[in-house]
């Protein structure tokens, strides 16, 4: 999937947008040749050129883990203990080497987490950040970090179908699961840091309990659908996995970007966040891409050129305010 896309997919998955330009400040580097020695994090800034690199989207969970702080800083420089790395972080730290990559992003160990400067820098960037990623890794099943990606699977779930025709026969492997990238019940998918991060990712592979799922702006693939389905302009822009198409072909035509920010927005508000004071800068990222794309001013959460229809909004139910952080009334932040 990931050669394919790379050698024959359009410009949808391979070319850079110009509104996308901010780096993350730090990497965990990866040496190939050994299964655990020479794991540490890298400075960007440090490096002689912005290298290829991979990111990992997953929900942390209630758990406490490895994380980055200020305390541990020039220790994880130096090297980190693969062994003492949650499972769900250790997979991808694999599976990124065997692809032959030596470049990980994951917020945990990239962001400084107990310094509130650098966790706002980074976490504005976070949009920029999966979208010059070659590939995200997505943790679809898992509902903390130390879960892993992957997951014993029931084969019964695969079945071969054969469909006999008069000159020519298909077949194919039925999948009795659900769709698992759009699957409500995928922890990964209730996350709302994940809409952003599914949405500017070019590639995603997703690791379920039925298997792997690709996504990329051109392709949605799997197991039992390995040559996968060509996204098309005219797919249901209200499914989130046509939310990155649909966003990409509504940019500079005004109607289709209401309709497309819509059903993202109503998706979004659905999702859950640890921290309610995040939802602003969950979506961020998002949203400047799409004001330098579209040419678009936004604020709180609402498109300024369409302000007016940007009010008509309500509430599905009766909840509470957040108390951290508070939008004026006339978001649907507040």
């Amino acid at each position: 999937w990931l050669q394919t896309c790379l050698a024959k997919h359009d410009a949808r998955c391979n070319v850079k947008p110009v509104a996308v330009s901010a780096s993350p400040a730090r990497l965990l580097h990866l040496d190939i040749g050994s299964s655990k020695g020479n794991l540490r994090v890298v400075e960007v800034q440090d490096l002689p050129s912005m290298p290829v690199y991979l990111t990992l989207s997953y929900v942390w969970g209630s758990q406490k883990a490895v994380r980055l702080e200020m305390s541990n800083l020039e220790a994880m420089k130096a090297e980190i203990d693969l062994d003492s790395l949650p499972r769900t972080i250790r997979d991808a730290i694999i599976f990124t080497r065997a692809l032959g990559y030596h470049y990980l992003w994951i917020d945990s160990l990239c962001i400084i987490q107990d310094s509130a400067a650098d966790w706002a820098t980074e976490a504005a960037k976070m949009g920029s950040i999966y979208w010059g990623s070659m590939l995200t890794l997505a943790a679809l099943h898992a509902s903390g970090s130390h879960e892993g990606l992957f997951s014993e699977r029931n084969p019964l779930y695969d079945r071969p179908l054969r469909i006999p025709g008069t000159s020519f026969e298909i077949t194919n492997t039925l999948n009795l699961g659900l769709a698992e990238p759009d699957s409500p019940q995928a922890p990964l998918q209730t996350r709302g840091w994940v809409v952003q991060e599914r949405i500017m990712a070019r590639r995603t592979l997703f690791f379920g309990s039925l298997g792997l799922f690709w996504e990329c702006s051109c392709c949605a693939a799997s197991e039992s659908d390995v040559l996968g389905i060509r996204t098309r302009p005219d797919d249901d822009p209200s499914a989130p996995a046509n939310f990155k198409l649909a966003l990409h072909k509504a940019l500079g035509d005004n109607a289709n970007l209401m309709l497309s920010w819509s059903g993202i927005r109503s998706y979004y508000t659905k999702c859950n966040l640890t921290r309610e004071k995040d939802r602003p800068i969950a979506i961020s990222g998002l949203m400047n891409f799409i004001a330098a794309a579209g040419n678009a001013q936004h604020a709180h959460g609402m498109w300024l050129p369409f302000i007016v229809r940007e009010l008509c909004w309500e509430v599905a139910s009766i909840g509470q305010r957040p108390t951290e952080y508070e939008s004026p009334s006339w978001s649907w932040m507040s």
